[in-house]
């Protein structure tokens, strides 16, 4: 049997034709559009990675490298990035109107470097300095100049907070011993700040061998009124120290002068004289190491 190509079957036949072609054409183009898609994703992410790898290298030329305290602290994930920066003219503040009072200066800015938009978040080192830090100072009726700088700690694991402490001392010599310390902690996704006292009469900068960030535990050697040496922890939360060694006056009179036990400790080169350090220091975030003051022996403690 003939089939016999009436002007009806003609037009099924060429509607088919058609529609063959479309859905044809229409799979070529989904192929080639979701190529592109995936493309566009790879090179958006692509570009988000040159970008980062680019903001990095600004930023490693941008921090200051003269002090190990600044050293740039890049977040775990990758976020942001921490800077110190000079300031061009330092800022002089002074707490009292009339008469001759104490002056702070603050020379340095604090900056997060969002690494994939290129955002800046500035913060003065003056604002992350408790209150309890500066009050003491305004008190002081001479001409004194006291300088405020800060230590970058670092980051905790989940990236959500960056910690570092505000140090401030007398600015009347060459080589000053710190007056007082204190930490900040600065919540990424507010930019909220906390601030918290370092109890110490006398204290070495803090750094970052200093502190347990995630048990929130600080070594602070110090050199008491009665000058005693302390080494201790103190938990930041707690607001609670618990000692880890100590010498007396009479141990530390045998190997530093007895009229500068404060400065020949913390500046043993000034007197020329060996530096008795306790050098602690967090090996771990469950164990620390120090040296004896008479034996120089290294000692491994273990920190419940």
């Amino acid at each position: 049997m003939k089939f016999k190509l009436t002007k009806t079957n003609k037009l099924i036949a060429l509607t088919g034709a058609i529609a063959a072609i479309i859905i044809v054409w229409g799979g070529v183009f989904m192929i080639k559009e979701e190529s592109l898609n995936n493309d566009y994703f790879l090179n958006k992410s692509d570009t988000i990675a040159k970008q980062a790898d680019k903001l990095r290298k600004q930023v490693e030329n941008q921090s200051l490298k003269e002090d190990i305290r600044f050293k740039k602290e890049e977040a775990p994930n990758g976020k942001y990035s921490v800077i110190v920066t000079r300031k061009d003219i330092p800022i002089w503040y002074r707490f009292q109107e009339a008469g001759d009072g104490p002056y702070v200066i603050e020379e340095f800015n604090l900056f997060f470097v969002n690494l994939i938009t290129g955002d800046k978040k500035e913060f003065e080192i003056y604002d992350l300095a408790p209150k309890e830090l500066l009050d003491p100072i305004k008190q002081i009726p001479a001409t004194e100049t006291y300088i405020l700088d800060p230590t970058l700690l670092g980051w905790s694991a989940d990236s959500n907070e960056f910690w570092g402490t505000t140090n401030i001392y007398w600015g009347g010599s060459d080589n000053p011993t710190p007056e007082a310390a204190s930490l900040f902690k600065i919540d990424i996704n507010t930019w909220n700040v906390e601030r918290f006292m370092v109890p110490a009469q006398s204290i070495e900068w803090l750094e970052k061998q200093d502190f347990n960030v995630e048990r929130k535990l600080i070594l602070v050697e110090t050199i008491t009124q009665k000058e005693e040496l302390f080494l201790y922890l103190y938990d930041i939360l707690k607001n609670k120290k618990t000692v880890i060694v100590s010498y007396p006056k009479t141990t530390l009179t045998k190997y530093l002068p007895v009229k500068y036990i404060d400065s020949a400790y913390f500046n043993p080169y000034l007197f020329q004289i060996e530096s008795r350090s306790l050098n602690a220091k967090w090996i771990d975030s469950g164990s620390i190491s120090y040296q004896d003051f008479v034996t120089r022996e290294v000692i491994v403690k273990k920190i419940q």
